[in-house]
C-alpha cells in the first residue's frame, strides 16, 4: 500500500510491535525481513527496540520487541530513542483481578496446593508456591503474559481469566463487557497501552520541535492568579464518619438483602442476580474491614427506581492506588 503513496505523503515514521519470542521464531524472522527491505525501498531507516512493560509503568510481565522505521531525508541521523524506564516500582496486579464470577472449573483444588513460606521472585513476578509443577503467581507482583496461569486470590488459588489479561494490557473495554467473546490468540500477542504510550512518548520527542519563541500572530497568555484565600480556608475539615454495624445479623445488611429480592422479582435469572448481589454486599463490607478498601462496589438495587433498570449486574470498579487517609467509598 505504501508503495502506492506519493513521497510527500509518506508516514515520517512507522512503528511495528510484538512479544519478544517473535525475534526467535523464523516465520516472523523472514516476515520482518520482507518488511525491512520494502521500507528501505521507500528510503526508511530501521532501529530495534526490546521493552519490558513494568519498566514503563504497567502491570504486565511482557517483554516487547519493537521495530521503528523512520524518514531522515536530510541525512541529519539521530533517529528515535529508546524508551528511558521508569524509576517506580513495578504495578502489582492485584486491582486487575475479578473479586467473583470466576467459573468453578477454574479454582484449584486444596490438595494439589503447595505454597511456600515466603515468595520467590521471577522478574517482577512473586511466585507463592506450585501445583503440580506449575508456578503460583502472588498478587503482589506483575500479572504473567498469558490466560490460565494460577493466581494466588483472597478467595483461593485459581486461574488467570482472558478478561483479567485484556485489562492488564488496557484493551478496550467494549472488548470485556459479558455479551463480548475474547479470542486469547488475539489478546496474548496485543502490546500493552503502557509500552505504546512510551513508544509514543519516545517518537513524539523525536518528530515535535519545540519553539523557541511564539509563533507570530498569536499573544502569550499568562495564568490567572490564584484567589486571596483566609488561611481558615485552606484548613481540610475534619472527618468524621463511623459506618453502622454491616455484620449479616445487622438490621442493615438485612434491609439491603430484602431490597435485592424485591429488585429482582419478575426477572427470568432472579437467583442468579440475587447470589451475584450477596457476592457485591460481601466485597462492600470488606471495604469496612481493617484492611481498608480494595473495590469500589456499586450495589446497583439501592439505586433510584429511575436508573435501576439501566443496571442489570453489580459491576466492581478495581482501585488503582490505594486510597488516602479518610477516603472511603460511598456507603449506598
Amino acid at each position: 500500500m505504501l508503495q502506492q503513496v506519493g513521497p510527500q505523503l509518506l508516514p515520517k515514521v512507522i512503528a511495528i510491535t510484538g512479544p519478544a519470542i517473535w525475534a526467535m521464531q523464523q516465520g516472523q524472522i523472514l516476515l520482518r525481513k520482507q518488511q525491512r527491505k520494502t521500507l528501505e525501498r521507500l528510503g526508511y531507516l530501521g532501529v530495534k527496540w526490546l521493552l519490558y512493560g513494568p519498566a514503563h509503568g504497567g502491570p504486565l510481565d511482557e517483554e516487547v520487541f519493537c521495530e521503528v522505521f523512520y524518514l531522515d531525508p536530510h541525512g541529519c541521523g539521530g533517529g528515535p530513542q529508546r524508551p528511558s524506564p521508569q524509576t517506580l516500582p513495578s504495578r502489582p496486579m492485584r486491582n486487575l483481578l475479578l473479586p467473583f464470577g470466576i467459573p468453578y472449573r477454574d479454582w484449584a483444588p486444596p490438595k494439589l496446593i503447595s505454597l511456600l513460606s515466603a515468595p520467590t521472585w521471577e522478574g517482577d513476578c512473586a511466585i507463592v508456591g506450585h501445583l503440580q509443577q506449575h508456578p503460583i503467581y502472588g498478587s503482589d507482583g506483575c500479572m504473567p503474559n498469558y490466560p490460565g496461569a494460577w493466581v494466588q486470590t483472597d478467595r483461593g488459588v485459581r486461574r488467570l481469566q482472558i478478561k483479567e489479561l485484556a485489562k492488564g494490557k488496557g484493551l478496550p473495554s467494549e472488548w470485556t463487557q459479558p455479551d463480548t467473546s475474547l479470542i486469547p490468540a488475539c489478546v496474548v500477542p496485543a502490546t500493552s497501552t503502557h509500552v505504546w504510550s512510551a513508544i509514543c512518548d519516545s517518537l513524539r520527542d523525536w518528530l515535535v520541535e519545540t519553539p523557541t519563541v511564539p509563533a507570530p500572530g498569536r499573544r502569550k497568555y499568562s495564568p490567572l492568579p490564584s484567589p486571596d484565600l483566609a488561611p481558615e480556608d485552606t484548613l481540610p475539615e475534619e472527618w468524621d464518619y463511623q459506618p453502622p454495624d454491616l455484620s449479616i445479623d445487622s438490621p442493615w445488611y438485612k434491609d439491603r438483602v430484602a431490597s435485592l429480592w424485591a429488585a429482582t422479582e419478575g426477572q427470568p435469572d432472579q437467583a442468579s442476580l440475587v447470589t451475584e448481589g450477596l457476592e457485591a454486599l460481601t466485597v462492600h463490607r470488606k471495604n469496612y474491614s481493617p484492611s481498608g478498601p480494595k473495590y469500589l462496589q456499586v450495589l446497583w438495587w439501592e439505586l433510584p427506581p429511575s436508573t435501576e433498570k439501566k443496571f442489570v449486574r453489580a459491576l466492581p470498579c478495581a482501585l488503582w492506588c490505594t486510597p488516602e487517609q479518610n477516603t472511603f467509598p460511598i456507603l449506598t
